[in-house]
C-alpha cells in the first residue's frame, strides 16, 4: 500500500544551495571544521521583476533591509548589473532561534537588456524595500508608426 505525503514548499526547496546543505551535514560533517560552514549562506537571488513599454524597461528587485548604500549598480554592453550585501544580525536576541528564512549574504544579478538604452537617463530608486531601476530606451527602439500613401 502506498502512503501519501503532501507537499509543501519549504525554505530548502527555493534554493539548491540549501538543499546542499543538509547533505553536507549528512555525509561530510568535517566540512564544519574547515571554516565552509556558512558557504550555503553567503549568496541569495533577490527576486527580479522585469516590465517594458514603449518608452522604457523598469527593473525591480526585492531587497528588503538593505540601504541605498548598499547597491552597486552598473550598466554595461546592453547588461544590467546589480549587486549588493544584506549583512546579518549582529546583535544577540533574547532566547535561541528556532527558525532562520531570510537570506543574508551578498547577491548579484546581471540582466541582458535587449533594447538600446539612454544609458545617460538610467535611474534607480529605492523605497519599502524595492529598488526600482528605470531605462529609457533609446529613439531607435522605440515604436514608429508609419503612415499609408
Amino acid at each position: 500500500m502506498m502512503k501519501l505525503i503532501r507537499y509543501t514548499q519549504s525554505p530548502e526547496t527555493y534554493s539548491p544551495l540549501r538543499r546542499l546543505h543538509s547533505l553536507r551535514d549528512i555525509f561530510d560533517p568535517s566540512l564544519t571544521s574547515a571554516g565552509l560552514e556558512n558557504l550555503f549562506e553567503r549568496s541569495w537571488v533577490p527576486p527580479v521583476d522585469l516590465t517594458e513599454d514603449a518608452e522604457k524597461i523598469t527593473v525591480e528587485l526585492e531587497v528588503a533591509g538593505l540601504k541605498k548604500e548598499d547597491f552597486d549598480i552598473a550598466y554595461e554592453n546592453d547588461v544590467l548589473t546589480i549587486s549588493g550585501e544584506r549583512k546579518a544580525e549582529s546583535e544577540k536576541r533574547e532566547g535561541e532561534t528556532v527558525r532562520r528564512e531570510r537570506s543574508y549574504g551578498s547577491f548579484s544579478r546581471s540582466i541582458s537588456i535587449a533594447s538600446p538604452v539612454k544609458t545617460e537617463a538610467v535611474t534607480a530608486s529605492y523605497a519599502d524595500g524595492i529598488l526600482r531601476v528605470v531605462l529609457p530606451k533609446a529613439e531607435e527602439a522605440k515604436p514608429k508608426k508609419i503612415a499609408v500613401s
